[in-house]
């Protein structure tokens, strides 16, 4: 009887390779007596926090919200293609803040945020 050849080496599986990802804010659509430059620049406050719930892979995420009377984010709901991706983006933009309140009512409030290919 011929012995058995040796097993193969076992191959370890490639390491995952992260695609370098950048954040990219649309311009907020606003509904409501309050300017879409003041929610642009609350928006962009936010911009820190954003960076830290960069996804595996490029998505982009829907998001609304609501401006009320004390000038932040409330109600914010996000939808995209990952669970924890939408978790994150709705926490980030929950700490926005406007810095005038709407004259009358709330504010509703629709963004993008794009997670693109950095070039």
């Amino acid at each position: 009887m011929l012995p058995l050849p040796p097993a193969p080496p076992d191959v370890p599986a490639p390491p995952e390779t992260a695609v370098p990802l950048r954040v990219t804010i649309g311009r907020p659509v606003v509904r409501g007596a309050l300017t879409a430059s003041d929610v642009e620049r609350a928006i962009g406050r936010t911009a820190p926090a954003l960076a830290r719930c960069k996804p595996a892979f490029a998505e982009q995420v829907d998001v609304s919200f609501t401006i009320d009377e004390r000038r932040r984010a409330t109600a914010v709901t996000a939808t995209g293609a990952s669970p924890a991706t939408n978790a994150c983006v709705a926490a980030a933009l929950g700490t926005a803040r406007t810095h005038e309140a709407p004259d009358v009512g709330d504010a509703k409030v629709a963004v993008r945020i794009g997670f693109v290919v950095a070039r």
